[in-house]
Order: C-alpha cells, then sequence, then structure tokens
C-alpha cells in the first residue's frame, strides 16, 4: 500500500494538503472518492476495527446478540444485519467495521476529541469510485453477516462446524486441493447462508470465494442522527485468509494467494489505492474547530452529549 505522510500545523495547512492530495489523484484519477478517519496513535493497532483492536473476535457472535437481546426497540427500524451493525458501531460497540466520514473536519474533531498526550492523525483514503459498495450489496450481506458466527464451533457438530475458523481451514482446503469452488459452497457455508437469509430470503445461494476475505467500503444508509451528521461511511471487514484472529491489513500487504491470481480474476482484497496519513499538530485544538462550527453538538447530535457541551459552556462552577 502506497502511504504518503505529511504534517499539518494549523487549519489552513492541513486544508492545503488535502487540497493539494485530492487535486493531484483527480488529474491523473477521474472516478474516485475521498473519505477521512481520524484515530489518536493506537500503535501496532491502527486502523483496526475495534472487534480486533480489543482482542474480542471469539465475543463477536454474543456481542452482537446481546445488544439486540438488551436494546431490540432501538433497531426497530434497521431491516438488515448491516443495518444493526452501523446503529451498533455509532454507540460504541464492538464491530467488525471502520469509521469512515466525508467530512475532513468530522475526521479531524475525531482525531483530536480528548487528545490528552498521544498523537493523533486524520487518515485520507483514496477509494475508487467502482470499489464502493452499497448497503444493499450481496457482498456487504455476506460479510456483514460473519458477525453473527462463532470464531470456534460451538458445542457438537452434528451437522457441520459453523465458525469462522472453519470457513478459512476450507478456504485452505480448496487452494490447496483444487476443490471447486461450488462444492466448497455445498459443503462449509451452509450456515452461513442460513444467516444471510434472514436478511436476504431470495439471494442465490452461491458465495464468491474472495468476497469472504475481503475489505469492503460501504455506503450505508444515513439512518441515524449521528451516522447523518457525520456524513459516515464504512470498511466492513471480512475475514483474513492467513490469520482468522487478525484483521485484513489495510496498511502492510494483502496479497492474492496463487490460486486465486488463477480463478478469481475479479478478487480484490482491499479496495483502497492510496492512503495519506496526515499528522496533527498541537496549533490544531477544538476551540479552533469550534469557531468553525464543528462542535460536539453537531457531530454527537442527540440529547444526552448537547446536554453535555450546554453544561461545559453555559453553567457556573
Amino acid at each position: 500500500m502506497n502511504i504518503e505522510t505529511q504534517t499539518a500545523s494549523s487549519i489552513e495547512n492541513y486544508v492545503k494538503i488535502i487540497n493539494d492530495f485530492v487535486s493531484a489523484r483527480k488529474n491523473k484519477y477521474k472516478e474516485e472518492y475521498y473519505y477521512f478517519r481520524g484515530e489518536k496513535d493506537h500503535g501496532e493497532t491502527n486502523l483496526m476495527p475495534s472487534i480486533y483492536r480489543k482482542g474480542l473476535l471469539e465475543k463477536e457472535h454474543i456481542f452482537y446478540r446481546e445488544r439486540m437481546r438488551f436494546n431490540d426497540s432501538d433497531f426497530e427500524k434497521d431491516k438488515t444485519t448491516i443495518d444493526r451493525l452501523c446503529r451498533m458501531q455509532h454507540f460504541g460497540e464492538y464491530t467488525r467495521m471502520l469509521d469512515l466520514s466525508e467530512d475532513c473536519f468530522t475526521a479531524l474533531y475525531f482525531a483530536i476529541e480528548d487528545r490528552k498526550e498521544k498523537e493523533t492523525f486524520v487518515y485520507l483514503f483514496a477509494i475508487p469510485e467502482k470499489k464502493i459498495k452499497y448497503y444493499d450489496s450481496d457482498t456487504v450481506t455476506i460479510l456483514a453477516n460473519l458477525a453473527k458466527l462463532p470464531l470456534e464451533n460451538e458445542g457438537r457438530k452434528i451437522y457441520g462446524d459453523k465458525s469462522k475458523r472453519w470457513l478459512v481451514q476450507n478456504a485452505e482446503n480448496i487452494m490447496n486441493s483444487g476443490m471447486a469452488v461450488d462444492e466448497y459452497n455445498n459443503k462449509f457455508l451452509g450456515f452461513l447462508l442460513h444467516e444471510i437469509k434472514a436478511d436476504k430470503p431470495y439471494m442465490h445461494p452461491f458465495i464468491n470465494l474472495g468476497d469472504l476475505f475481503s475489505v469492503q467500503c460501504v455506503k450505508t444508509k444515513l439512518n441515524n442522527d449521528r451516522i447523518f451528521a457525520q456524513k459516515g461511511a464504512f470498511l466492513l471487514f471480512g475475514l483474513n485468509i492467513y490469520n482468522v484472529e487478525e484483521p485484513i491489513p489495510l496498511i502492510n500487504s494483502y496479497e492474492k494467494p496463487s490460486y486465486w491470481r488463477d480463478n478469481c480474476s475479479d478478487w480484490d482484497g482491499v479496495p483502497i489505492e492510496k492512503i495519506l496519513k496526515i499528522r496533527i499538530g498541537n496549533g490544531i485544538s477544538l476551540d479552533i474547530l469550534e469557531n468553525l462550527g464543528i462542535s460536539k453538538p453537531y457531530i454527537y447530535p442527540n440529547m444526552e452529549k448537547i446536554t453535555e457541551h450546554l453544561i461545559k459552556k453555559f453553567a457556573k462552577d
């Protein structure tokens, strides 16, 4: 992955860095989208979905169901698994998604909010338009429903294994033995297809092998106030074919296995063409952003966050 790093010392400098990068790209690549993500420095876990960063992959299917069990009424308007994952992500649940924004100032706010002593960054992702999926894509449905599968098999294998590890191990068998992809679907994807059919009963019962082991950029429904205000989109992570317990890397190489070079010509593990990493200097503060109209009530437009903001701003000691 081609990564460029620059440092922004002021708001003006930050805007110029972004504008120069995008202008140079648009001169060569006409059909690209640009997304932003603000992060504090997490070291080796930068650009990792929280379910991996927190070491909680084995509990992913439990988190999903427990959140639904306790907050079912909050999801009444959500029709599919990706809709529910989006809502969970924006309210702090650990998921296999990374938040993106179309707005560089929203990303900047997240980078410096509660900054303390850590370095902070805004990542700018250049993604070809043809590699961006919508919320109703079959590929998106497939990856979202991985959240419902356990990492390891649970209980007796009367009807076979339904774990994430099982999917990876048997994908390796395809590559090593030459098993046909449709045979893989018939033998190993039954439990995943069962979960998918809750979203799409009509979906053709065949999964492209490469889709399971990819990252997808997703334009989701703007189905809650936060995602609407933050102009949100997501990177949705599939399974890492080389190590099921690790996320697919965005920065280090994620090469196509030799089997797929010959049999899955359209497989593309990561949709990002280039990343610009902008280090945010101490000259950029929340006060400066608030002067520009970027403040907590606009980033978090729900009552408790607005109340926090108003108390901090107007309440007497």
